[in-house]
């Protein structure tokens, strides 16, 4: 009987360990849409002005200023469920954390280009990111947001 006891203990504290752990690598797999809660853009070219578009699931605002940035119309506007789930969806979360920021040239007058991405977990800023491999999620992102804006003058 005794033994039948340590046996029982034995396989009940195996059984748990084996449902921690699937479930915190199920809730490690989950952490990407769902936790993006915001996506900004801006795009700054020196002394010729700067665009800024912040997309969250609820709105899309833009901004512009500057000779130089004529490209978006400036509004505030509900932003279709559909649209969000184009932008975060082009987003891996993942690869964030990995994606090194470049230098800022908006002190030569030159041209920067940041993201912001805001999760429940971190708020990421990347300026000027020059790897080709996550470049192209953020000209993705970047190409994606102008769409979305392009078609809601």
């Amino acid at each position: 009987m005794h033994k039948n006891i340590k046996i029982f203990s034995l396989l009940t504290v195996l059984f748990l360990s084996v449902l921690s752990c699937s479930g915190n690598a199920q809730a490690q797999e989950k952490s990407t849409k769902d936790d993006v809660l915001s996506i900004s853009y801006r795009r700054t070219a020196g002394r010729g002005g700067s665009e800024n578009i912040l997309a969250t699931k609820d709105s899309l605002i833009t901004s512009a200023n500057g000779r130089m940035m004529q490209d978006i119309k400036v509004f505030k506007k509900k932003i279709n469920p559909v649209d969000w789930q184009k932008l975060v969806s082009a987003i891996n979360v993942k690869t964030l954390d990995k994606m090194v920021s470049g230098e800022g040239r908006g002190h030569y007058d030159g041209p920067d280009m940041t993201f912001e991405i805001v999760t429940k977990e971190k708020t990421y800023k990347l300026l000027n990111v020059q790897d080709s491999v996550h470049l192209k999620q953020l000209t993705t992102l970047q190409t994606l947001l102008k769409e979305i804006v392009s078609k809601s003058k």
